[in-house]
């Protein structure tokens, strides 16, 4: 894919994702947050997938219409109660050639082929993705953003540090690290990316999951 056909899909994404975002803060969800699962499954119907460890169990959608050019992924969040603590919702525009270069790992997240540094985002691309996120209002709306981001696009660990400190708790750095991890290109300087976390514990969790993912 060319590069500006990329920054303009990646523009699209961002836009259609901040409208949903600021829609869905205007307006009274369909899930709500105490929700039990049967609610949830009353409303949504059985999840396309599921998983859970020791906090609670995540069940994710996607939902679209045919006359629609976009999915909805959902994704609900229940804790140890199964009721329900986060409702997260996704735009991801179809059609195209969106697809030739994306890989669909294990974890169903679709991402594109790593490439080298001139695929990564251009400062003025990066500018635009860093405002988004940076005008989100809450950690959740961030890392909506962080993820539809690295749906289509690359980064260096520079890049990636500077999103990071975006965020002020060490959980929402490490939730974002995992959408992007993927997707850097010079691992080799995850010393930048270190650097963004205060604390020795969290720069270990963040070192493991960059091997974990990048390997």
């Amino acid at each position: 894919m060319k590069q500006k056909e990329r920054f303009q899909m990646l523009m699209i994404t961002l836009l259609l994702t901040v409208f949903s975002l600021n829609a869905t803060a205007a307006s009274r969800r369909t899930v709500e947050r105490g929700m039990t699962k049967q609610q949830v499954t009353d409303i949504l119907g059985k999840p396309k997938a599921a998983s859970f460890d020791q906090a609670g169990t995540r069940w994710e959608y996607i939902k679209g219409r045919l006359i629609d050019n976009y999915d909805i992924h959902i994704r609900v969040e229940f804790d140890a109660r199964d009721r329900v603590v986060n409702y997260q919702e996704t735009i991801i525009p179809r059609g195209g050639n969106r697809n030739a270069d994306i890989l669909v790992p294990d974890d169903g997240f679709r991402r594109p082929a790593p490439g080298f540094y001139a695929d990564c985002l251009s400062e003025e691309e990066f500018a635009i993705v860093s405002n988004s996120i940076t005008k989100a209002n809450f950690d959740d709306n961030k890392l909506a953003l962080v993820e539809v981001a690295s749906l289509r696009s690359l980064f260096t660990c520079r890049q990636c540090a500077r999103l990071l400190q975006l965020f002020s708790f060490s959980d929402a750095k490490l939730k974002a690290l995992r959408f992007m991890a993927r997707q850097i290109v010079d691992p080799q300087n995850a010393y930048d990316i270190y650097q963004a976390f205060t604390f020795d514990s969290d720069r270990d969790k963040a070192a493991r999951l960059m091997h974990d993912l990048q390997n």
